[in-house]
Protein backbone atom coordinates (compact mmCIF):
# COMPACT_ATOMS: atom_id res chain seq x y z
CA UNK A 1 0.00 0.00 0.00
CA UNK A 2 1.13 3.40 -0.88
CA UNK A 3 0.47 6.15 1.83
CA UNK A 4 -2.64 3.95 3.90
CA UNK A 5 -3.33 6.53 6.14
CA UNK A 6 -2.78 9.89 4.25
CA UNK A 7 -5.91 10.40 4.01
CA UNK A 8 -7.64 9.25 7.20
CA UNK A 9 -8.59 10.94 10.32
CA UNK A 10 -7.03 10.22 13.65
CA UNK A 11 -9.48 7.48 14.26
CA UNK A 12 -9.60 5.86 10.96
CA UNK A 13 -5.87 5.89 11.18
CA UNK A 14 -6.53 4.12 14.70
CA UNK A 15 -8.53 1.55 12.83
CA UNK A 16 -6.22 0.93 10.23
CA UNK A 17 -3.44 0.32 13.05
CA UNK A 18 -5.24 -2.08 14.46
CA UNK A 19 -6.84 -4.40 11.79
CA UNK A 20 -3.35 -4.29 10.24
CA UNK A 21 -2.07 -5.94 13.78
CA UNK A 22 -4.33 -8.21 13.76
CA UNK A 23 -3.44 -9.01 10.28
CA UNK A 24 0.39 -9.63 10.98
CA UNK A 25 -0.55 -11.30 14.25
CA UNK A 26 -2.52 -14.21 12.22
CA UNK A 27 0.26 -14.63 10.30
CA UNK A 28 -0.66 -12.28 7.29
CA UNK A 29 2.05 -9.77 5.59
CA UNK A 30 1.58 -5.95 4.39
CA UNK A 31 4.18 -4.06 2.38
CA UNK A 32 3.41 -0.05 2.70
CA UNK A 33 5.05 2.51 1.67
CA UNK A 34 4.84 5.80 4.58
CA UNK A 35 5.94 8.24 5.99
CA UNK A 36 4.26 8.13 9.00
CA UNK A 37 5.66 5.68 11.95
CA UNK A 38 2.05 3.64 12.41
CA UNK A 39 3.87 2.01 15.68
CA UNK A 40 3.40 -1.55 14.21
CA UNK A 41 5.23 -4.02 16.42
CA UNK A 42 8.10 -5.53 14.24
CA UNK A 43 7.71 -3.91 11.59
CA UNK A 44 10.45 -3.70 9.29
CA UNK A 45 12.11 -0.55 7.18
CA UNK A 46 13.74 -0.90 4.07
CA UNK A 47 15.53 2.26 2.93
CA UNK A 48 16.25 2.81 -0.81
CA UNK A 49 18.11 5.47 -0.76
CA UNK A 50 20.48 3.40 -1.19
CA UNK A 51 19.03 2.51 -4.92
CA UNK A 52 17.97 6.44 -5.80
CA UNK A 53 18.69 7.05 -9.38
CA UNK A 54 22.96 8.12 -10.35
CA UNK A 55 23.54 11.00 -13.13
CA UNK A 56 24.92 8.86 -15.32
CA UNK A 57 27.39 10.38 -18.57
CA UNK A 58 25.33 7.14 -20.32
CA UNK A 59 21.96 9.11 -19.42
CA UNK A 60 22.90 12.31 -18.92
CA UNK A 61 19.89 14.66 -17.12
CA UNK A 62 18.44 17.52 -18.89
CA UNK A 63 16.46 19.71 -16.53
CA UNK A 64 14.93 21.46 -19.62
CA UNK A 65 12.89 17.76 -20.26
CA UNK A 66 11.35 18.13 -16.63
CA UNK A 67 8.03 20.52 -18.37
CA UNK A 68 7.19 17.64 -20.58
CA UNK A 69 6.07 15.40 -17.89
CA UNK A 70 3.76 17.92 -16.80
CA UNK A 71 2.10 18.05 -19.98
Amino acid sequence: MDEPTVSLDGPSTELFQKMLTQHLEKGGIAILATHIDLGIVGARTLDLTLFRARHSAKYPIDPSNFDEALI
